[in-house]
Protein backbone atom coordinates (compact mmCIF):
# COMPACT_ATOMS: atom_id res chain seq x y z
CA UNK A 1 0.00 0.00 0.00
CA UNK A 2 1.12 3.56 -0.69
CA UNK A 3 0.04 4.62 2.80
CA UNK A 4 2.52 2.49 4.73
CA UNK A 5 5.03 -0.31 4.55
CA UNK A 6 3.01 -2.67 6.75
CA UNK A 7 2.01 -5.00 3.91
CA UNK A 8 5.56 -5.21 2.61
CA UNK A 9 6.81 -6.02 6.10
CA UNK A 10 4.17 -8.75 6.44
CA UNK A 11 5.20 -10.26 3.11
CA UNK A 12 8.85 -10.27 4.16
CA UNK A 13 7.93 -11.94 7.47
CA UNK A 14 5.86 -14.53 5.64
CA UNK A 15 8.83 -15.35 3.41
CA UNK A 16 11.06 -15.83 6.44
CA UNK A 17 8.86 -18.37 8.20
CA UNK A 18 8.11 -21.94 7.23
CA UNK A 19 4.37 -21.71 7.74
CA UNK A 20 2.62 -21.46 4.36
CA UNK A 21 -1.01 -20.92 5.37
CA UNK A 22 -0.67 -17.16 5.82
CA UNK A 23 -2.95 -14.89 3.83
CA UNK A 24 -2.05 -11.22 3.53
CA UNK A 25 -4.73 -8.74 2.50
CA UNK A 26 -3.75 -5.19 1.59
CA UNK A 27 -6.72 -3.14 2.79
CA UNK A 28 -5.76 -0.19 0.54
CA UNK A 29 -7.46 1.82 3.25
CA UNK A 30 -6.93 3.38 6.68
CA UNK A 31 -8.56 3.93 10.07
CA UNK A 32 -12.22 2.87 9.97
CA UNK A 33 -11.76 1.22 6.58
CA UNK A 34 -9.38 -1.26 8.16
CA UNK A 35 -11.74 -1.69 11.11
CA UNK A 36 -14.59 -2.69 8.78
CA UNK A 37 -12.41 -5.39 7.21
CA UNK A 38 -11.13 -6.67 10.56
CA UNK A 39 -14.65 -6.87 11.99
CA UNK A 40 -15.80 -8.80 8.93
CA UNK A 41 -12.81 -11.15 9.16
CA UNK A 42 -13.64 -11.94 12.79
CA UNK A 43 -17.29 -12.53 11.92
CA UNK A 44 -16.38 -14.89 9.09
CA UNK A 45 -13.87 -16.71 11.31
CA UNK A 46 -16.52 -17.23 13.98
CA UNK A 47 -18.90 -18.57 11.33
CA UNK A 48 -16.36 -21.29 10.53
CA UNK A 49 -15.09 -20.00 7.18
CA UNK A 50 -11.47 -21.07 6.60
CA UNK A 51 -8.67 -18.56 6.12
CA UNK A 52 -8.57 -18.71 2.28
CA UNK A 53 -12.29 -17.91 2.13
CA UNK A 54 -11.91 -15.05 4.59
CA UNK A 55 -9.11 -13.53 2.53
CA UNK A 56 -11.22 -13.86 -0.62
CA UNK A 57 -14.17 -12.09 0.99
CA UNK A 58 -11.97 -9.26 2.24
CA UNK A 59 -10.50 -8.80 -1.23
CA UNK A 60 -14.03 -8.61 -2.61
CA UNK A 61 -15.20 -6.04 -0.08
CA UNK A 62 -12.21 -3.72 0.20
CA UNK A 63 -12.87 -1.98 -3.12
CA UNK A 64 -16.29 -0.87 -1.89
CA UNK A 65 -15.03 0.98 1.18
CA UNK A 66 -15.13 4.77 1.01
CA UNK A 67 -13.40 7.17 3.39
CA UNK A 68 -13.96 10.93 3.30
CA UNK A 69 -12.51 13.41 5.75
CA UNK A 70 -12.42 17.18 6.19
CA UNK A 71 -9.07 18.70 7.05
CA UNK A 72 -9.69 21.44 9.58
CA UNK A 73 -6.13 22.77 9.33
CA UNK A 74 -3.52 22.89 6.57
CA UNK A 75 -0.66 22.96 9.06
CA UNK A 76 0.23 19.29 8.74
CA UNK A 77 0.17 19.44 4.95
CA UNK A 78 2.64 22.30 5.22
CA UNK A 79 4.87 20.36 7.63
CA UNK A 80 4.90 17.32 5.35
CA UNK A 81 5.90 19.45 2.38
CA UNK A 82 2.68 18.88 0.43
CA UNK A 83 1.92 22.60 0.69
CA UNK A 84 4.26 25.56 0.75
CA UNK A 85 4.08 28.07 3.58
CA UNK A 86 2.46 30.56 1.22
CA UNK A 87 -0.20 28.08 0.07
CA UNK A 88 -1.00 27.07 3.65
CA UNK A 89 -1.24 30.70 4.72
CA UNK A 90 -3.50 31.57 1.81
CA UNK A 91 -5.70 28.56 2.55
CA UNK A 92 -5.99 29.58 6.21
CA UNK A 93 -7.02 33.12 5.23
CA UNK A 94 -9.76 31.85 2.93
CA UNK A 95 -10.92 29.19 5.44
CA UNK A 96 -10.14 26.42 2.93
CA UNK A 97 -11.27 22.99 4.14
CA UNK A 98 -10.03 20.24 1.81
CA UNK A 99 -12.13 17.07 1.68
CA UNK A 100 -9.80 14.12 1.25
CA UNK A 101 -10.46 10.51 0.38
CA UNK A 102 -8.53 7.24 0.52
CA UNK A 103 -8.72 5.19 -2.66
CA UNK A 104 -6.48 2.38 -3.89
CA UNK A 105 -4.16 2.88 -0.95
CA UNK A 106 -3.47 6.57 -1.58
CA UNK A 107 -4.80 9.85 -0.19
CA UNK A 108 -6.17 12.37 -2.66
CA UNK A 109 -8.27 15.52 -2.67
CA UNK A 110 -11.93 14.73 -3.34
CA UNK A 111 -13.24 18.30 -3.09
CA UNK A 112 -12.42 21.75 -1.73
CA UNK A 113 -14.73 23.77 0.48
CA UNK A 114 -14.48 27.20 2.04
CA UNK A 115 -15.69 27.11 5.61
CA UNK A 116 -16.98 24.33 7.83
CA UNK A 117 -20.57 24.66 6.63
CA UNK A 118 -19.59 24.12 3.00
CA UNK A 119 -17.38 21.17 4.02
CA UNK A 120 -20.26 19.46 5.84
CA UNK A 121 -22.51 19.96 2.81
CA UNK A 122 -19.84 18.41 0.62
CA UNK A 123 -19.77 15.38 2.89
CA UNK A 124 -23.55 15.15 2.50
CA UNK A 125 -23.15 14.94 -1.27
CA UNK A 126 -20.58 12.16 -1.00
CA UNK A 127 -22.80 10.24 1.40
CA UNK A 128 -25.59 10.36 -1.17
CA UNK A 129 -23.26 9.58 -4.06
CA UNK A 130 -22.00 6.49 -2.23
CA UNK A 131 -25.01 5.18 -0.26
CA UNK A 132 -24.24 3.26 2.92
CA UNK A 133 -24.76 -0.49 2.69
CA UNK A 134 -26.65 -1.40 5.84
CA UNK A 135 -25.15 -4.88 5.72
CA UNK A 136 -21.89 -3.33 6.92
CA UNK A 137 -21.10 -0.73 9.59
CA UNK A 138 -20.46 2.92 8.87
CA UNK A 139 -18.43 5.22 11.09
CA UNK A 140 -18.32 8.95 11.73
CA UNK A 141 -14.85 9.77 13.04
CA UNK A 142 -13.42 12.95 14.51
CA UNK A 143 -10.35 14.20 16.27
CA UNK A 144 -10.57 14.93 19.97
CA UNK A 145 -11.24 18.65 19.72
CA UNK A 146 -13.86 19.98 22.10
CA UNK A 147 -14.25 23.10 19.97
CA UNK A 148 -15.71 20.89 17.24
CA UNK A 149 -18.62 19.51 19.24
CA UNK A 150 -20.98 21.61 17.13
CA UNK A 151 -19.66 19.96 13.98
CA UNK A 152 -20.25 16.53 15.51
CA UNK A 153 -23.83 17.52 16.24
CA UNK A 154 -24.30 18.51 12.60
CA UNK A 155 -22.83 15.22 11.39
CA UNK A 156 -25.22 13.33 13.67
CA UNK A 157 -28.10 15.27 12.09
CA UNK A 158 -26.82 14.33 8.63
CA UNK A 159 -26.55 10.65 9.58
CA UNK A 160 -30.07 10.54 11.08
CA UNK A 161 -31.57 12.21 8.01
CA UNK A 162 -29.70 9.91 5.64
CA UNK A 163 -31.21 6.93 7.42
CA UNK A 164 -34.67 8.52 7.24
CA UNK A 165 -34.26 9.31 3.53
CA UNK A 166 -33.22 5.72 2.79
CA UNK A 167 -36.39 4.45 4.49
CA UNK A 168 -38.54 6.91 2.54
CA UNK A 169 -36.88 5.89 -0.72
CA UNK A 170 -37.56 2.22 -0.01
CA UNK A 171 -41.21 2.98 0.78
CA UNK A 172 -41.95 5.37 -2.10
CA UNK A 173 -39.46 4.24 -4.72
CA UNK A 174 -38.56 7.90 -5.31
CA UNK A 175 -34.82 8.58 -5.25
CA UNK A 176 -33.78 11.43 -2.95
CA UNK A 177 -31.15 13.98 -3.97
CA UNK A 178 -28.48 16.04 -2.25
CA UNK A 179 -30.86 19.02 -2.34
CA UNK A 180 -33.46 17.00 -0.44
CA UNK A 181 -30.91 16.24 2.26
CA UNK A 182 -29.80 19.88 2.48
CA UNK A 183 -33.40 20.97 3.00
CA UNK A 184 -33.89 18.51 5.84
CA UNK A 185 -30.85 19.67 7.79
CA UNK A 186 -30.81 23.41 7.08
CA UNK A 187 -33.40 25.26 9.15
CA UNK A 188 -30.79 26.93 11.35
CA UNK A 189 -28.64 23.80 11.57
CA UNK A 190 -26.15 23.56 8.71
CA UNK A 191 -26.33 27.28 7.98
CA UNK A 192 -25.27 28.10 11.53
CA UNK A 193 -22.18 25.90 11.20
CA UNK A 194 -20.45 28.88 9.58
CA UNK A 195 -20.08 30.31 13.09
CA UNK A 196 -17.63 27.51 13.89
CA UNK A 197 -15.06 29.21 11.69
CA UNK A 198 -14.44 31.84 14.35
CA UNK A 199 -12.62 29.21 16.43
CA UNK A 200 -10.11 28.43 13.64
Amino acid sequence: SVLSGTVQSAQIAKGMCEYEDIYIVDSLSATAGIQILVNLACKLRDSGLPAPGIAQELERLKGRIRIFAVLDTLEYLRRSGRLSGFQAGLGAMTKLKPVITVRDGAVSIAAKAFGTSAAVKQLQKFLLQYPVDDAYPSYFLYTDDKEREELLRLLDIVKVNLERMRRETEESGELKTANDLSKTVTGGEISNAENIRSTD
